[in-house]
C-alpha cells in the first residue's frame, strides 16, 4: 500500500552570507537527508532537542521552506515538482498547526474572518450564509461558543487560540496535519484538553498527523510510531512502545531517562548528556552525536552510521555503530 506521505532524502540548508560583498560563506544544515513515511490514519511523533531541525522539517513538508534536495511524495505526487497553482490546490490536503497560537493568528481579523479565509481561497463560489454556517460548525467542533465568531484573538486564552488554529487547519478536511509543537506554549492544565481534542478529531475525520514535540511523554501518549531526531538526522524510529521500553540509540536513552517520574519516592537516575549541542553550521564528522556520546569510539568519528534494522517485526531502525544491527537496510 502506498503511504499517504513518503519523504526520501530530504535536505534543507540555509545559506549564510557575509564578507565585504555579502557572499555566501557557509550553510546551516538544518535537515540532513531525512527518509520516513506516514500511513493513512497514522500519527508519527518527531522528537528531539530544540534546534535539531524538527520545525524546519514540518515547514519543508508544507513547502514553506524550500527544500534543498530530496522528494516529498504525497499520495505518490512529488510536491517539489508542482507549480504554485497546483501546490496551492494541494494544500487543502496538507495543513499545519503552528506552535505559537497568538503569532499564527492575524490580530486585526476577527475569528470569523480568520476561519472564513480558507473557504474564500479554496471554495470561492461559496455563499456568505453557507460560509458563516461552516465557520460556526468549526467553532462547535473545537469546543468554542458561537459568539467567538465576532471576537478577536486577543480576547481568548492561549488554549482557546490554539483551538482556533486547529479549526482553521481542519476547515478544508485535510488528510494530513502537521502539528508543530501544538501544546508547548500552553499551560500544563490546558495541554491535555488540546491533545484530547486532536485525538478526537483524528478519530472522527480520519486524519494523519506528524506530531512534532520535544516532550517525550506527550509524544508517547499520542503517537503510533516515534522518530528521534538529532542535528537534522533521524537516529532511531520504531513504534511508540518500543522506543520507550527498549530504546537502542544512546541519544534516545538519554532523552527517555530525562523524563520526570511521577513517583516522588522513586530513585530516578538522570544521566546528563555531556558537551554542548553542536552547531549545524559545522557538524561533527562521522556520527554527529559522538561528541556527547558516552560510548563513542574512533570508528564513530570516521564513518557516518546508517539507519539499519534491529527488529524486523517492530520495524525498529537505529543509526549507531555500537548497536547490534542487522546489515540489511529496510525501507522505512
Amino acid at each position: 500500500m502506498t503511504p499517504l506521505l513518503e519523504v526520501r532524502g530530504l535536505k534543507t540548508y540555509f545559506p549564510v552570507f557575509g564578507g565585504v560583498f555579502n557572499r555566501k560563506i557557509a550553510e546551516v544544515k538544518a535537515v540532513q537527508g531525512l527518509s520516513f513515511h506516514i500511513s493513512e490514519g497514522e500519527i508519527l511523533g518527531l522528537v528531539g532537542e530544540s534546534g535539531c531541525g524538527k520545525s524546519t522539517t514540518g515547514r519543508s513538508l508544507m513547502m514553506l521552506n524550500q527544500p534543498t534536495e530530496g522528494q516529498i511524495l504525497f499520495e505518490g505526487q512529488d510536491l517539489r515538482t508542482l507549480n504554485k497553482k497546483h501546490l496551492r490546490s494541494l494544500r487543502k490536503q496538507i495543513q499545519m498547526i503552528f506552535q505559537d497560537p497568538f503569532e499564527s493568528l492575524n490580530p486585526k481579523h476577527s475569528v470569523g474572518q480568520i476561519l472564513s479565509e480558507p473557504f474564500l481561497i479554496h471554495q470561492p463560489n461559496m455563499t456568505y450564509p453557507a460560509r458563516r454556517r461552516a465557520v460556526l460548525e468549526l467553532l462547535d467542533r473545537v469546543g468554542l461558543n458561537p459568539d467567538s465568531y465576532d471576537k478577536y484573538p486577543f480576547e481568548f486564552s492561549g488554549g482557546q487560540r490554539q483551538r482556533i488554529g486547529i479549526a482553521r487547519a481542519i476547515s478544508q478536511k485535510p488528510k494530513l496535519v502537521i502539528c508543530d509543537e501544538p501544546v508547548s506554549a500552553l499551560d500544563v492544565s490546558v495541554q491535555s484538553q488540546v491533545i484530547n481534542l486532536l485525538l478526537d478529531l483524528q478519530n472522527d475525520l480520519g486524519l494523519s498527523y506528524l506530531f512534532i514535540a520535544h516532550d517525550l511523554s506527550v509524544v508517547r501518549h499520542v503517537s503510533d510510531r516515534v522518530a528521534v531526531m538529532y542535528l537534522g538526522k533521524i537516529v532511531e524510529i520504531t513504534d511508540a512502545d518500543s522506543i520507550y521500553l527498549r530504546p537502542q540509540h544512546p541519544y534516545t536513552k538519554a532523552l527517555i531517562d530525562a523524563i520526570p517520574t511521577p513517583d516522588p519516592e522513586s530513585e530516578q537516575k538522570v544521566v546528563a548528556l555531556e558537551g554542548d549541542f553542536p552547531s549545524p553550521l559545522n557538524p561533527p564528522s562521522g556520527c554527529q552525536f559522538r561528541t556527547r556520546c558516552p560510548i563513542a569510539t574512533e570508528e564513530c568519528a570516521r564513518a557516518v552510521p546508517e539507519l539499519k534494522t534491529v527488529d524486523h517485526e517492530k520495524n525498529h531502525f537505529v543509526a549507531c555503530h555500537k548497536v547490534n544491527t542487522r546489515q540489511a537496510k529496510v525501507k522505512i
